[in-house]
């Protein structure tokens, strides 16, 4: 604000001033994210941890990546062959069943192609493509490459949400939309011989709250789907995070 990047309007409202302001240098050159600020980020940070942990591998998670930008992806850490001790960790998630919370076998979608996918197979080979194009980002860390590790993947359980907000799965018992959800998934993973890491583990999670956080409900495990469990372990049911 200070630095007329934005303003309170007269109804107390914020207001953008400077939409590029971000996307120049002080001499008003454009800004070469990756290479002046990422790559050093990393660079840095890598170091630091090294210096402290010698045997440390730090995981490095690298930005989303859409149809645009799927060539120069793969350019993201073009000139770190110096840097040791890292790994690749990007997020990789089936767009279609997280942000619809439905899941269709026949259908999905693919960032990196910015297009529907038709067909089961269609979807489970697409989802094998952008994988792969996130284990291909590894390759230029380090002298020889470098290892990675899906460090998200996951599914939303709420899915097919009723009138009420409730999933329909929660109220009926049947989660075979959730269990075909992850066999898809599972396919493009093994597949690609990926290895990952699967999100996540919420200990407080229930079925009115999810992970009680931003509308999430990932988690592969809730109270509410052990009946008895909390009162046996004499536990009471937690307020909702703020």
């Amino acid at each position: 604000r200070e630095n007329g990047v934005w303003k309170v309007d007269g109804m107390g409202h914020p207001q953008l001033l400077r939409r590029d302001h971000f996307a120049h240098g002080a001499g008003g050159d454009p800004v070469r994210f990756l290479s002046e600020h990422m790559q050093p980020f990393f660079r840095r940070f890598v170091r630091e941890v090294s210096a402290h942990l010698p045997g440390a591998i730090t995981l490095l998670e690298p930005h989303l990546v859409f149809g645009n930008q799927k060539e120069a992806a793969l350019d993201t850490f073009v000139g770190m062959d110096d840097v040791e001790q890292c790994a690749l960790e990007p997020h990789w998630y089936d767009l279609g069943v997280l942000f619809l919370k439905r899941y269709t076998a026949w259908l999905s979608f693919s960032q990196l192609e910015d297009r529907l996918v038709f067909g089961y197979e269609a979807v489970v080979d697409a989802a094998l493509y952008m994988i792969g194009h996130e284990q291909r980002r590894a390759l230029p860390i380090g002298p020889r490459g470098s290892a990675a590790i899906i460090g998200e993947v996951g599914i939303p359980f709420d899915l097919d949400r009723e009138p009420d907000g409730t999933a329909a799965a929660y109220r009926t018992g049947d989660f075979s939309a959730q269990r075909d959800a992850v066999q898809r998934i599972m396919q493009a993973l093994e597949g690609a011989l990926a290895s990952f890491s699967w999100w996540c583990y919420t200990a407080d999670n229930s079925n009115a709250h999810g992970d009680q956080w931003n509308q999430e409900d990932l988690s592969v495990w809730s109270r509410d789907q052990v009946p008895g469990a909390m009162q046996r372990l004499g536990m009471e049911t937690a307020a909702p995070a703020p």
